[in-house]
């Protein structure tokens, strides 16, 4: 953990950011006190990209393996597991062949059916260019769609 030269704060990532004369490491929430540097201390212009950090989930990458894991442990065939969740057999094999990665939707699907884990939480970085920023409300910004 680092610590922010501004708050104090303990967190994972610190930001470098000019601040009344000095370049400080600072946390994302003190971000917004200082204009941004790179490396050599130049002071970033404010139509650079701006990094968002959200917290995301995913599919593991070795979702196959503890898929066949599961399946040899309860002695099952492809053909068993596709009738078991509910989707062709064929796009069984094409998952348990890397083939095809699952959706979220899927992954949780097969999670909650087979009470295994092949989805994680990660760290998911969307970079955005301040002038593309949008300073209005759109209908799609309001609604919220069922599946």
């Amino acid at each position: 953990m680092k610590t922010c030269e501004l708050c104090g704060k303990s967190t994972d990532k610190l930001y470098k950011v000019y601040i009344e004369g000095t370049i400080l490491n600072v946390c994302k929430d003190c971000l917004k006190y200082g204009k941004p540097v790179d490396e050599n201390g130049n002071i970033i212009k404010e139509n650079k990209l701006e990094i968002k950090e959200i917290v995301g989930e995913v599919v593991d990458e070795n979702y196959n393996k503890i898929l066949i894991k599961y399946r040899e442990d309860h002695k099952l065939k492809q053909e068993d597991m596709a009738k078991l969740l509910g989707i062709k057999e064929s796009l069984y094999k094409s998952i348990e062949n890397k083939k095809i990665i699952p959706d979220i939707n899927l992954a949780k699907k097969i999670e909650k059916i087979l009470g295994i884990k092949i989805t994680k939480k990660e760290v998911l970085t969307e970079k955005i260019n301040n002038k593309d920023k949008k300073s209005y409300i759109t209908v799609g910004d309001i609604l919220e769609f069922e599946e």
